[in-house]
């Protein structure tokens, strides 16, 4: 196993190895109870070891199950986008606020059929985070929003017209 072989070197690019193999089991995971196992066992590697490169890791395997995950399990996708921004505001590194913006946009792909209220929702908390953080990346997911939910006519604000 990677991991192990990365454990019994002790070097940090081997680490990183593992992880980006884990992103890309994740990227469309038909059994979403392993797909979330590993998830969690990647976070737990990067708080052990304490490297940006494997909470970057754990962020983007986030972004590939809420790829998937929104209209899987709705509550457990809002749960993991509530875990990426409480993680990149803990740790203050704009790639985890980029990833958070990613993965939110995901959602709200979802969400602009299922939900369009939680849709609209969701889309002002990326603009305010956004706003917040002064950080291009997270305008530019903002954008992308705001134009997916405008081309939609079931997902525009009644009250903004």
């Amino acid at each position: 196993e990677m991991k192990t072989y990365a454990d019994e070197h002790g070097e940090a690019t081997l680490r990183e190895w593992w992880s980006k193999g884990a992103i890309n089991l994740l990227y469309g995971a038909r059994d979403l109870d392993l797909a979330l196992a590993l998830h969690a066992e990647m976070k737990t590697y990067a708080d052990e070891h304490g490297e940006a490169p494997l909470r970057e890791s754990w962020s983007m395997g986030a972004v590939n199950l809420l790829r998937d995950l929104g209209a899987r399990d709705p509550d457990t996708s809002l749960a993991l986008l509530h875990m990426m921004k409480a993680y990149a505001d803990e740790f203050g590194e704009a790639p985890l606020r980029e990833q958070w913006a990613h993965g939110a946009y995901n959602l709200l792909s979802d969400l602009r059929t299922r939900d369009p209220r939680a849709a609209r929702v969701l889309l002002a908390e990326m603009e305010t985070y956004a706003d917040e953080h002064g950080e291009a990346p997270l305008r530019d997911w903002w954008t992308k929003g705001a134009v997916d939910l405008l081309s939609d006519p079931a997902t525009r604000d009644p009250d903004a017209d």
